[in-house]
């Protein structure tokens, strides 16, 4: 039972040695690594990660994201893996590796949430519904908008892995619409989940930079976030404390 990591980046993995530390001790029949970047020749990933040779030409909030992940997901599933986890170059985890593997065998998003939505994002999703809605034969009241970071099981992924995305008539934040959706159309159950903490605002999808202190992190495992996005720094006791965690060693009650 193997889990991938599945990282859609640029050119690099940040805070490579607080991944290194993550998957530290963790047999390697238990997970994969993948990247997807902008070169074929990326900068800084995960020791053994398995990189795209030839990645697609990608761009913010397009339709090639969404193939991008597609390639990264098919060649997991190829590989045997049972579930998938997509993450960006400045994403961490924020509990120890038994429990994300644990937790990631299903599928999770992040996902907006129906109430408090400005009228720009409530217009603005009715727009994309009522686009991508009758393409995946769907009622526009069935449909959600999740963040683009998520966890998903192997079965999940081949009740959709077949869609023909050349049809697809979502333009703009397809990464944003497509899964989520696509899954409902094929009767997969769907449930809002604290996969991915990017932004104080939980209206919002898109991440802003965020400075990871011992205050932040202490909120995100509060909340049960499994990941963090947009990390820009991490301060030292932060480092230090993630390390622990990972390591499941030397941590205060409080953090157990």
């Amino acid at each position: 039972m193997a889990i991938a990591f599945c990282f859609l980046i640029k050119d690099s993995v940040n805070n490579l040695d607080l991944w290194s530390a993550f998957f530290k001790g963790i047999a390697c029949s238990r997970f994969r690594v993948y990247v997807h970047a902008k070169t074929p020749f990326p900068v800084v990933v995960p020791d053994g990660a398995v990189i795209d040779a030839d990645p697609l030409p990608t761009a913010w909030g397009d339709l090639s994201l969404v193939l991008a992940t597609r390639r990264l997901f098919d060649q997991a599933l190829k590989d045997g893996c049972t579930s998938m986890v997509l993450l960006s170059g400045d994403m961490l985890p924020l509990w120890p590796f038994e429990r994300i593997q644990e937790h990631c065998q299903s599928t999770r998003f992040s996902l907006q949430p129906t109430e408090g939505l400005t009228e720009r994002q409530s217009s603005a999703n009715a727009a994309r519904y009522a686009q991508i809605a009758p393409w995946l034969g769907l009622d526009i009241s069935q449909m959600m908008k999740q963040n683009m970071f998520f966890s998903m099981s192997s079965s999940d992924y081949q009740s959709v892995q077949g869609l023909p995305l050349s049809g697809c008539p979502l333009k703009q934040l397809a990464d944003e619409y497509f899964w989520v959706n696509a899954l409902i159309a094929a009767q997969r159950t769907i449930c809002a989940d604290s996969f991915l903490y990017c932004n104080p605002d939980p209206t919002r999808t898109q991440a802003c930079a965020l400075d990871l202190t011992t205050e932040l992190l202490a909120q995100c495992r509060k909340s049960r976030y499994l990941f963090i996005r947009k990390v820009a720094q991490v301060d030292d006791a932060s480092a230090s404390l993630l390390k622990n965690i990972y390591a499941q060693a030397d941590l205060p009650a409080e953090w157990m």
